[in-house]
């Protein structure tokens, strides 16, 4: 089964993080494997995180801009930096 597969992240938590579509393979292909995706997610901005190889400061910039990709506009003016 592929790397993307469910055999080879059943060890493993995962975490699903919305992105900008356009910055998803730019994501893929930073990460070192920490951030990675599967067919289910193709066509959207979407990617999956290994909670165990996912450097802190990378993760807090995930989380942080999956939320504001999702709030409303009234929270994401509580964060003009972001």
């Amino acid at each position: 089964m592929s790397a993307t597969g469910r055999r080879a992240t059943s060890a493993t938590l995962i975490l699903v993080v919305f992105c900008e579509v356009d910055e998803k393979e730019f994501l893929l292909a930073e990460s070192d494997g920490a951030v990675f995706t599967a067919p289910h997610y193709d066509g959207h901005g979407a990617v999956l995180i290994r909670l165990d190889l996912i450097e802190e400061e990378l993760l807090h910039s995930l989380l942080l801009e999956s939320y504001l990709l999702r709030a409303p506009a009234s929270i994401r003016r509580r964060f003009p930096d972001a």
